[in-house]
């Protein structure tokens, strides 16, 4: 009996024994893996970062020159934000690998989580390019992004804002190169998932209003004061210049885009009226009834959706 129960025990101990040598066999090509992952995914982080960087101070740079207006740099801003907080995850994610690669112990205590963590790291590494591509979507673009200003003046005199009909197709052939270099840039990048915002920032001079105009009648039935100051006036009728260069626009759009819908998601207008703001600070002799006043500046992005 005593013999039977000696070769028991022997007998669980080779189990545990052979079961030990089996996990240390096996760990060490795991570990080696894990550390491999790591390794590769940290590269691609580093070089993701660079990247982005890289982006952030071109985009400082045309905000500085007014190439970019403060909505199409908010709109960068967030794009990156969504990009870093994706490289920290992934940096957390191989932390936690070379963590878990460092010893048996810390190997035992990750094998809960090791799968989930090593599928992720594993599609990180795989979508680098896709990334990439979207990355340079939002390059190529700050490097053709520029300011375009339209001098509405050519169209309507003082106090007015709708192009005249005779006056369409001018307007049309002047604002269409613009359009059509926004719908090349598009079409370009036609494999990303893509939204494309168009900022149109109306301004207005600072001079009175006859009271008998549209505009001044229009502004004070809405605001309810029959004798409006020519500031709040103003501000009306640069949000009606904006408005309205946005519907001419959008008409090219429609011409140029086969099955175009104002409704399409992936074109959003930013229509806003300045009022009396100067369209270029850097012009210091402007005059109230000043025709370099009444225009309306124009800007364009894409950015991917993802």
């Amino acid at each position: 009996m005593k013999q039977i129960f000696l070769h028991l025990k022997y007998t669980r101990f080779i189990f545990l024994f052979t079961g030990i040598l089996l996990f240390t066999s096996c760990l060490g090509p795991k570990k080696a893996m894990l550390k491999k992952l790591a390794n590769d995914a940290k590269q691609v982080q580093v070089m993701e970062k660079k990247v982005l960087q890289h982006i952030s101070n071109k985009k400082s740079e045309k905000l500085d020159d007014g190439s970019i207006d403060s909505i199409i740099n908010t709109n960068i801003i967030n794009s990156l934000a969504r990009y870093n907080n994706q490289q920290d995850t992934a940096a957390a994610i191989i932390n936690f690998m070379e963590q878990a690669a460092a010893s048996r112990r810390n190997y035992k205590k990750s094998l809960g989580q090791l799968q989930l963590k090593e599928t992720t790291l594993t599609n990180y590494i795989a979508a680098a390019a896709i990334r990439l591509r979207r990355y340079t979507l939002i390059s190529d673009g700050l490097d053709i992004a520029k300011q375009n200003e339209f001098d509405l003046g050519a169209f309507f005199g003082p106090g007015k804002y709708k192009i005249p009909e005779d006056k369409i197709d001018i307007a049309y052939a002047s604002f269409s190169p613009i359009i059509d270099s926004l719908i090349t840039f598009y079409n370009k990048y036609d494999d990303v998932n893509k939204v494309a915002t168009l900022v149109i920032l109306g301004f207005a001079d600072g001079q009175n209003f006859n009271t008998e105009s549209d505009v001044y009648l229009e502004t004070a039935q809405q605001i309810k004061n029959e004798n409006p100051p020519k500031e709040i006036v103003n501000q009306k009728l640069s949000e009606l210049r904006a408005e309205n260069l946005g519907n001419t626009i959008e008409a090219i759009l429609k011409k140029r885009i086969k099955g175009y819908d104002e409704k399409n998601p992936d074109f959003l207008f930013a229509e806003k009226g300045k009022g009396e703001q100067y369209p270029n600070n850097k012009i210091k002799d402007y005059k109230d009834d000043d025709e370099r006043r009444r225009v309306v500046l124009f800007y364009w992005s894409i950015l991917p959706k993802e």
